[in-house]
């Protein structure tokens, strides 16, 4: 036997899911909730009107529907001829009563006006479309009674319908159904402590499951609606033939019809317990009066009985009451009619409903949201292909590369202390601060110094990138911003640490902001960007320190730093040895924490000595990796498959902080601040590591 396409999908939910499965499977979901989530969201917000129009619409539009009772209301013939004198340009189609004393009497006419009058004095109270009003018009809506023919919007609805139930409903159940006890009552409850995206995410799971009950009951409800095959294998099934409407004789010349009174009297006596009804009166020669009834017995309002009754002679042509003269077939689609519309079990039943719809616009919310914003987020991480465009050669083994725009355009902005990254090869990105002035939007420009212990990055760049190369780089980010409200700045710079100082040094002098620069190296012969800093306007602002060469000498940072002034703030990038320094010397003389800015290139190397092996759990695909003691968390997920982007691999260059779900980190990274670190919501996998299991969203 072949199977079906819902028992493919319900396969995984009894059984471990493939990874492949589970791929193509949030492949399927997630498309099919992108390409029909627009139309199903439609769906359900329009049918909320619908499910709370039989509680609300009384409530609502009281003046249309409550009245004063009294013992004698008005006869219907009465009434109606007050109701054609209020809406002359049409014939009655129905009468719709109840037989609650504090309730209007409403006269439907051709074009769906109702006509609501006082039954006891006649009064009219007003007119209202049955598709106008917030009730009537998601009923409008619903029911695609906007379109020029509703056969195939109501065919293209029962697809949706369809494909909600499969893809939407059963695979997001598929997806959703956790591995052991434990992780059902993690996925069970919203935590709203998650960082985002993962809380969105978290949310959409989680309401998915409280939501698919109400989706599942109003979609498998909706097919018998909307297909005809559905409808007529019920009726073939329970073996139910449905009868046409029975007829009056042709009546004698210039014989009268009966009164509307007359025929809901007669109905009364035939049906005692009647809840509400609706009385045709067709206005066609040899048409039948017509009596839709339910009583205070009935199980729902769609169970509805029939009577049929000659209109000139008051005989009973057929009279159909729910309970004993309906067969199966047809109280199957009247149940499953209730069921979809919220016409049973009263007001709890509604607001069940309700909520799984209204879910449902939550669902379509939480389930693009997160996706857009990988897809952004992605476009985001793409970046630029840029030129190198120039090459020169600074002393201390120091290259300078300058990238254009293939077409010579402008390239995006960037703000002092931004840093991009090249892609130096298939597994190699290294990040490499700008150092020309913000204001120049036409060029890139990095200086990159030869490391004697290179990884592969600076040889990268002395030995392969050549003039005309094409060279694809991030757009810029910034972790070493300046602060633009501080009174002074002051920067040093130790080394290679010259090259964001020098496009702050640009940027703080093009906004005369007052600020000074200390730059540090062992000699002239060692110091980068010399030419630049010792000409005007840069000049008069620095001050230079030559360890190594006769007649220098060494900075001294306490007598630099000697006063912590408020307002003011100081910038140190270099070696590691030099930024501590600075900020030890800066602490010592007041300076607070929030003053202080350092940029790191490089991090601690990895070991593995007083490391303990852990677990990560991947939240979007219940994953579950081991760390073990010789592996970083980005080894360990690579080696099941799992790739995370890397620049710097040491817990600088920030390429790869990874939101954190649940568990306790340990930060041995250069990255983030202090303030992030107690976070606890974020961690550079490439170093970092966790006491215990930790909980990824990835």
């Amino acid at each position: 036997m072949q199977p079906t396409l819902a028992g493919l999908f319900l396969i995984p939910i009894c059984s471990p899911m493939s990874p492949i499965l589970r791929k193509r499977l949030l492949w399927l979901h997630t498309w099919s909730g992108l390409t029909i989530g627009v139309f199903i969201l439609f769906l359900a917000l329009t049918a909320a009107g619908m499910v709370m129009r039989p509680t609300l619409a009384r409530v609502l539009y009281s003046d249309l529907h409550v009245v004063d009772s009294c013992e004698k209301p008005r006869p219907l013939d009465a009434l109606a001829e007050q109701a054609r004198a209020a809406h002359p340009a049409d014939l009655i189609v129905s009468v719709e009563m109840k037989t609650d004393p504090t309730e209007s009497v409403g006269f439907k006419f051709g074009n769906k006006d109702l006509v609501y009058l006082d039954p006891c004095s006649a009064r009219v109270l007003g007119t209202q479309n049955m598709y106008s009003g917030v009730f009537g018009a998601s009923e409008w809506l619903h029911r695609l009674y906007f379109l020029p023919d509703r056969k195939p919007g109501l065919t293209l609805m029962g697809w949706v319908d369809t494909i909600c139930l499969v893809l939407l409903v059963m695979g997001g159940l598929a997806l959703w159904w956790p591995r052991n006890r434990l992780a059902l009552s993690a996925a069970l409850r919203f935590n709203p402590r998650l960082p985002e995206p993962a809380r969105t995410l978290n949310l959409h799971r989680v309401l998915g499951i409280y939501t698919a009950i109400a989706l599942l009951v109003m979609t498998f409800t909706a097919l018998p609606l909307a297909f005809d095959t559905v409808k007529r294998s019920i009726y073939d099934a329970a073996g139910y033939v449905p009868e046409k409407a029975p007829r009056s004789a042709e009546p004698p010349e210039g014989t009268r019809r009966m009164s509307m009174d007359a025929f809901w009297h007669r109905t009364q006596a035939l049906v005692p317990g009647i809840e509400q009804v609706s009385l045709f009166y067709p206005d066609k020669k040899n048409a039948a009066f017509e009596a839709r009834f339910v009583t205070k017995d009935s199980p729902h309002t769609q169970a509805k009985g029939y009577f049929f009754m000659n209109a000139y002679t008051g005989e009973t042509l057929r009279l159909d009451d729910y309970a004993k003269d309906q067969q199966l077939g047809r109280k199957i689609y009247l149940y499953l009619l209730a069921l979809h519309t919220g016409a049973i079990w009263g007001l709890p039943y509604q607001l069940l409903l309700l909520a799984g719809v209204l879910g449902a616009a939550v669902q379509t919310y939480s389930g693009v949201v997160p996706y857009l914003r990988r897809k952004l987020g992605r476009q985001k991480e793409q970046g630029l292909t840029l030129v190198l465009a120039r090459r020169s050669q600074e002393p201390g083994g120091v290259a300078v590369l300058e990238f254009r725009h293939p077409k010579g355009l402008p390239l995006p902005s960037f703000t002092a202390g931004a840093h991009i990254e090249l892609q130096l090869g298939t597994e190699l990105r290294r990040s490499y601060s700008l150092c020309n002035d913000p204001l120049d939007k036409l060029r890139y420009v990095i200086a990159v110094q030869l490391h004697p212990a290179s990884r592969g990055g600076s040889r990268a760049v002395h030995q392969n990138l050549k003039v005309g190369d094409r060279v694809r780089t991030s757009l810029p980010r910034n972790h070493f911003p300046l602060d633009m409200s501080a009174s002074h700045s002051i920067l040093l710079a130790g080394g290679i640490g010259i090259t964001p100082i020098m496009a702050m040094a640009h940027h703080l002098d093009s906004v005369a902001a007052p600020f000074e620069l200390h730059y540090c190296t062992r000699s002239p012969q060692h110091a980068a960007f010399m030419d630049a800093l010792s000409q005007p306007p840069l000049a008069r602002r620095v001050t230079h320190y030559f360890s190594d060469s006769v007649g220098g000498s060494r900075i001294d940072l306490d007598a630099t730093l000697h006063q912590a002034e408020p307002g003011t703030h100081v910038y140190a990038c270099g070696p590691e040895r030099f930024m501590d320094a600075v900020a030890e010397a800066a602490r010592r003389n007041g300076w607070s924490d929030g003053q202080i800015h350092r940029e790191h290139f490089q991090g601690g190397a990895f070991t593995a000595e007083n490391n303990a092996e852990f677990e990560v759990q991947l939240v979007r695909s219940g994953k579950v990796v081991r760390v073990p003691k010789d592996r970083t968390v980005v080894q360990a997920l690579a080696a099941s498959g799992v790739v995370i982007p890397v620049s710097c691999g040491e817990g600088v260059c920030g390429t790869c902080v990874t939101r954190v779900c649940q568990g306790v980190v340990e930060h041995r990274d250069k990255f983030l601040s202090e303030m992030e670190r107690l976070r606890n919501d974020r961690f550079m996998p490439c170093c970092s590591r966790a006491s215990g299991k930790l909980v990824l969203d990835l």
